[in-house]
């Protein structure tokens, strides 16, 4: 980000819903394969700024998003000029498979499921009369 200020360049983080200490304003939590946050940061870009090209640089969740917003046919008619995926999961089915092997479901499981456990926990308000008991992370 700060290269980009140096160069001349605006630059935007986004983060899902939850996330980095973010407020939820809704019991609806994020998705890597939901697109929608991401086509309203793109678009509200656009409108602001309609001649600045747009480049994502993604990680892995945010690189996964980023993938299905790129191959859209929404992302074809905003600025979005390219796109860099960093160690992003490309199969989700095939990721959820090993992140339900033994170790890796000790390892991962318990610190994802522990991350949305907190983001749950911290707005409790949103989830009354919600019956919320996890030990996994399913699709």
């Amino acid at each position: 980000m700060l290269n980009g200020h140096s160069n001349k360049c605006r630059t935007l983080v986004f983060n899902n819903r939850g996330c980095a200490h973010s407020t939820l304003l809704t019991p609806r939590m994020y998705s890597g394969s939901n697109t929608e946050d991401m086509s309203l940061a793109v678009n509200t870009l656009t409108e602001r700024y309609p001649n600045a090209p747009i480049i994502i640089v993604a990680v892995s969740l945010g690189g996964m998003i980023t993938t299905h917003y790129v191959t859209s046919n929404e992302a074809s008619r905003s600025n979005v000029k390219a796109a860099c995926i960093v160690s992003s999961p490309w199969n989700s089915f095939g990721t959820y498979e090993s992140i339900n092997r033994p170790i890796n479901h000790m390892v991962y499981q318990r610190y994802l499921l522990g991350k949305l456990k907190g983001i749950v926990s911290n707005h409790k308000h949103l989830y009354q009369n919600k019956r919320l008991r996890s030990t996994t992370v399913r699709l």
